[in-house]
Parts: structure tokens; sequence; C-alpha cells
């Protein structure tokens, strides 16, 4: 199966859980999956594929709900919202849990009240493109074209504030570079303002650029994790490029809202847990460039204590508040 085809299955529905398993429901209530971005975005894609799988699993409908917008944060407002006669789940990145408390003046739920881990589902690295026809080749040589270029100098993300806009201000600090950072609602504009030339660059997922990058639109020049990434093993990470201090990845992890029952959250992270074995989904997962990686919530919760203390760091030291 190629990778387009895996999407292609996602679009007809070949994997999305739209429509419910007609089995007897363990409580009677359906199982909604809120994804905090737009349809045919990263998460979306993933959730399509879990809420499959838990639907499966767990004997009882679920649904996929977007509600994209502000980095994830509607999802998880909706998510506190939801009604009494549905169970409710959101995927979030861990950002949204650790990044957002300390950008943001407010938010529109409060993590220690209203809201508990469930599981991780997978982590992602960060991609830093340019179109296909941009004369930089390698990162030292997008530095150099940044800098007789200043004027021209942005970097895409999918969110001021966001874990990609972060790593893209370390790495923009660090080469000594003043480039505009343009935030994006939909991840997948990024991608199309670069091959537009209207972005010198793009910091985004990995596997947002795989299908330009394959078409020859684009080319990443580096990639943000502590080792190289399985899909495009062939590229540097920044570390390798020059650039030590600019390393980051994405945790997205289930989340529900405060006062789920411990049963719940427990069949669901057993269900992930039978989900990580499935050949079906680990190999249509990887088309799209993700690894499941499933740790329950006592994991979750010590992840989020120190990505906290790792962001306050940054934050403190680049003095950013959000909008």
């Amino acid at each position: 199966m190629k990778r387009r085809t895996a999407l292609q299955m996602l679009a007809a529905g070949g994997l999305a859980p739209f429509a419910p398993v007609h089995a007897r429901t363990d409580d009677g209530k359906p199982l909604n999956l809120i994804v905090g971005f737009a349809p045919g975005s990263v998460p979306d894609i993933v959730a399509r594929v879990v809420g499959k799988h838990l639907s499966e699993s767990l004997h009882r409908p679920a649904i996929v709900e977007n509600r994209g917008g502000v980095g994830g944060q509607l999802a998880l407002s909706a998510l506190k919202q939801a009604p009494d006669n549905v169970s409710a789940l959101a995927l979030t990145p861990l950002a949204a849990l650790t990044l957002y408390p300390q950008t943001y003046a407010s938010l529109p739920y409060d993590v220690a009240k209203e809201l508990v881990p469930v599981c991780s589902v997978f982590a992602i690295d960060f991609a830093l493109a340019v179109a296909a026809d941009h004369p930089a080749q390698t990162l030292q040589e997008f530095v150099a074209w940044c800098k007789a270029n200043p004027e021209k100098a942005s970097i895409g993300n999918p969110g001021s504030g966001s874990s990609p806009h972060f790593v893209a201000w370390a790495f923009d600090a660090e080469a000594g570079l003043k480039a505009q950072h343009v935030p994006y609602r939909s991840p997948p504009q990024i991608a199309n303002e670069v091959v537009g030339g209207t972005l010198a660059a793009g910091m985004a997922s990995v596997p947002l650029f795989a299908e330009l990058i394959k078409g020859g639109r684009l080319r990443v020049l580096a990639t943000s994790g502590s080792e190289r990434n399985t899909f495009y093993p062939q590229i540097p990470t920044f570390v390798e490029a020059g650039f030590p201090s600019v390393v980051g990845r994405e945790w997205f992890c289930l989340v529900a809202p405060a006062g789920t029952p411990s049963a719940t959250i427990a069949n669901v992270t057993a269900a992930m847990r039978d989900m990580e074995k499935s050949e079906e989904a680990k190999a249509t997962l990887a088309l799209l460039g993700f690894t499941l990686e499933v740790h329950d919530a006592a994991w979750v919760s010590e992840r989020m204590r120190q990505e906290t203390q790792y962001w306050r760091g940054i934050v403190e030291r680049t003095g950013f508040k959000a909008l």
C-alpha cells in the first residue's frame, strides 16, 4: 500500500469511523473523538485510524469530530462541554497542555481541573521545507540566502506559539536570522504557500510535506528530531547541520474530561495497546510518517511535567506571549 493509497482509503471511508459499529455498546453511549485540526490534516488522518480501531475494539459507535482552530484549543474547549449522553475524547498535541498555559493569558480550558490524560498515541518530528526551485540546497545555504535577502526571509508555522513555531524561532535565533514567522490556521496551507512562493520556507510536522516532495515541488532541508527521521532518512537533523539547540518533537495523546470513569480510561488505553499490535494500523500510519507509541496516563502525566519545565525555559528566554 502506497501513501497515496492510504490517503485515498481514508478519504473514501475505508479507514474512517463515521459508520457506527452495530454491536452492543459497553455503556450505551457513543464515543466522540474530537480533533482540533481541519479535515485532511495530519492529526485528522490519525484520528480516523484511531477512531476506527476504538469503535471496533470497544464495540461502540465512534465518530470523529473536527474542531479546528487555535492550535487545538477549540477541541479541548469542546471536550469539556461534551454532553452527558456521549463519551468524549480529544486527540491533542501535548503542547496544548504544557506550552499554551505559559503563552496564553487565558485558555478556554483548565488543564489541571477539567482534563485528564488517557494515553499517548504517537510522536512526530518537524521539518523545514522550501520550494524545489529555491536556490538553497542545504540548511547552511538557506541561512546565507536569508541573510542576503532579509526582506524575503519568512517561515510559516501551524499557529503562533505552537511547537513548530518555537522550533523555527530557535533556528532563527541560533542562525542569527530575523525571519518573519507567519502562523496559519490550516497546516496544509503552509506547504501550498511555500510552493507558490509566498513563503520562503515552512516548519511543520514531517508528513505534511510528503506528497509535494514526492511530486518534486518541495524539498526538506532539515528535521527536528534528535536522530534522523525514518520518513526522510537522507535528510540531516538541525543538530547535524550545525544547530545543536534546535531539537523538537510533538507528542499527541488522548485526553478525556475530568470525571471520566477510570474504567473507561483503562478500556481505551487497552484498546490503543491492541492497536499498537495491529499490522494494518501500523502499516497505514507508517506510510503516513508515524510510529504508534502508546503509553498510559501516568507516563503522559510525567511527560507533561517534563515538557512544562522545558517550555518554561524557552518562553522565558523569548518573552513570547500569544495574542
